[in-house]
């Protein structure tokens, strides 16, 4: 057996050694529906739970809750009226689906666990796994979850007007929850479940821009404005 044969199988033992410790953690509260069980975080993640037990609206290849799909098509349209086209490429995430895009990820990139988790959830403890949150595209291949997102017709747009939707920015650039820079990944906040959802993230880790939330006890749910 050679030594980078080893290396591998050393990786591979590690990274189902992680995944195993990572069930204990969160399978006795499986029953939550995608929400945060805590404030408990795995690098510097929050903690989401998901049975895939919970509404989903498909539309565009993706899968969001509906209140978070109705307000993204009302937003890309209004998007499209001025000239901006607006794609959405991943919402809702499945755990095994963000297991796969974790550890294959760090074993491809040869990444620790920490060092992977900047720029990937953990099984468990992506926005993904609520229904709530989506990543944007304008389209163009070379734009796919890159940085420079932000510099498109697409990524300004979406700083400017995406709070009016009940959307905001997860993982600003400088943000607090230090992680990377994802200008196209937004959650939708618009409902009194989707705050709650997000409430330690809210509250600890402000999104950029973030929405500010007034209830409307008759329709309920938030009528929605950038944060000053």
């Amino acid at each position: 057996m050679t030594i980078s044969h080893r290396n591998r199988c050393w990786r591979r033992g590690l990274f189902a050694i992680f995944w195993t410790l990572l069930s204990i953690g969160f399978c006795a509260n499986w029953g939550v529906m995608a929400q945060p069980v805590n404030e408990e975080r795995l690098f510097n993640h929050y903690n989401y739970q998901s049975n895939g037990d919970i509404p989903l609206e498909k539309f565009s290849g993706v899968r969001l809750r509906p209140p978070a799909a109705a307000a993204f098509q009302r937003m890309a349209a209004d998007a499209l009226a001025v000239g901006v086209k607006l794609v959405p490429i991943s919402g809702y995430r499945s755990l095994g689906h963000q297991r796969l895009l974790f550890f294959k990820g760090a074993e491809k990139r040869e990444l620790s666990f920490e060092k992977r988790a900047r720029t990937s959830a953990p099984p468990g403890y992506s926005e993904h796994h609520t229904g709530y949150a989506l990543d944007i595209d304008d389209g163009e291949d070379s734009r796919i979850f890159r940085q420079s997102f932000v510099e498109t017709a697409a990524g300004q747009w979406l700083l400017e007007n995406a709070p009016s939707y009940c959307f905001e920015l997860s993982f600003p650039a400088h943000g607090r929850q230090d992680l990377a820079y994802e200008p196209w990944h937004w959650r939708f906040v618009g409902t009194k479940h989707a705050a709650e959802t997000f409430r330690a993230a809210r509250m600890h880790d402000p999104a950029d821009p973030a929405v500010s939330l007034d209830f409307s006890e008759t329709t309920n749910e938030h009528r929605c404005t950038a944060a000053k």
